[in-house]
């Protein structure tokens, strides 16, 4: 009996907590997003120019200062295995690494993670 109770009682909280996420992952054109912490040492989900690649064309290769920058989401593409992937721009019109004027990101895996966060 008791088994019964704990197995209704965890189909029902995850049901609660899918109904309650699909409503958080709506992305439009114009959301605003702040970029948090990397999952790993570096950003896993943000599609990133690797740091040779920003040197070389003249930027600066600091992936700290992404940290709790304000984003506005400016494309949404979806790539062929169904994953949403969105194109970034600086909320202030500023370039990212003083080079690149956009980034993209994974969008879910990106949101799941807590590297990229709603803005409230």
């Amino acid at each position: 009996m008791s088994n019964l109770v704990i197995v209704l009682y965890i189909s029902m909280s995850t049901s609660i907590k899918a109904n309650t996420s699909s409503e958080s992952n709506v992305i439009k054109i114009g959301t605003k997003l702040e970029i948090g912490y990397p999952s790993a040492s570096n950003y896993k989900y943000l599609i990133l120019p690797r740091k040779n690649f920003i040197i070389k064309k003249g930027g600066l290769a600091n992936y700290k200062n992404l940290i709790n920058l304000n984003v506005v989401v400016s494309e949404i593409e979806k790539s062929e295995d169904n994953t949403i992937i969105v194109v970034l721009k600086h909320v202030e019109n500023k370039k990212f690494f003083n080079r690149y004027r956009t980034i993209k990101a994974n969008y879910k895996e990106a949101i799941n993670a807590k590297e990229l966060i709603f803005i409230k």
